[in-house]
């Protein structure tokens, strides 16, 4: 994924058409034919939308860019249905080299791609527009997915570690300031969870809660602490929260688990 647009030539592309749609309301059913001679890209301003392409299903929702491949058949089972009515900026376009034959979605989440193809749209339908007012918009469009795309795969391979070593060194505070690790990062803290749980199938929260239970554990098996004691190490001022943190994320009481372990 990491280079899906940049490893392509986009330089043969030629748009066709760019324009601003409107979904019907919420539960309509289209049946849609797969375009032929048109590759499409459609930034979804608002709304969500539940899209089913040849038994692949892709939650196109707000904040998202879905890319769409041109068929050579126009039998392919293509459909979507309207989830929550929204907003949607389209691009038709071709190119003479092909391009990726299976569709893309890309999340974006709160970055400035909506902007970009409503810049777009504006430049392509100006009266008197030609190719060079609106391609270097087109270009910008790409620039900015190739570098999501890219950024997502960096914050998988590089930055996973050093945000698993901020949690750990938080596990004997109250909180954990989440705002702290994506002003690090520079993404949204959408971007930041989405990612993060792509990578651990698990949210930042769940998994520091995982992290903090473990710590709590190897606490009461070393035996040195009360329960109280550990409570106050682990940045909890209530033992009843303790208490219940504890049982909720490891499955047991306090006082079970001691028993479990053959501490009394």
């Amino acid at each position: 994924m990491k280079t899906i647009l940049s490893e392509f030539d986009w330089s043969s592309v030629k748009i066709n058409d760019v324009f601003k749609v409107n979904s019907g309301p919420a539960g309509t059913k289209i049946r849609n034919e797969a375009q032929t001679e048109f590759y499409q890209f459609g930034a979804k301003l608002c709304g969500d939308t539940k899209i089913f392409y040849n038994g692949k299903e892709i939650d196109f929702y707000s904040g998202s860019v879905l890319y769409i491949p041109k068929e050579s058949r126009t039998d392919i089972d293509y459909h979507k249905t309207i989830i929550n009515r929204g907003e949607s900026i389209c691009i038709f376009f071709a190119s003479d080299i092909p391009l990726p034959p299976e569709p893309i979605l890309i999340k974006c989440d709160n970055c400035k791609i909506n902007d970009m193809f409503a810049e777009l749209n504006e430049a392509f339908n100006r009266a008197n527009s030609n190719f060079f007012d609106y391609i270097g918009y087109f270009y910008n469009i790409l620039s900015g997915l190739n570098k999501i795309l890219v950024d997502k795969v960096t914050l998988k391979t590089d930055a996973m570690p050093e945000v698993i070593n901020y949690m750990e060194e938080c596990l004997e505070n109250s909180y954990i300031d989440f705002k702290f690790i994506t002003q690090e990062l520079n993404i949204s803290y959408d971007s930041f969870r989405h990612r993060f749980k792509e990578v651990y199938n698990i949210s930042p929260l769940q998994y520091y809660h995982r992290l903090k239970t473990n710590y709590i554990k190897t606490l009461i098996r070393e035996n040195r602490y009360s329960l109280s004691e550990i409570a106050h190490m682990t940045g909890f001022s209530e033992f009843n929260y303790f208490s219940r943190f504890f049982k909720k994320n490891a499955g047991i009481t306090l006082s079970d688990y001691k028993r479990q372990i053959g501490i009394y």
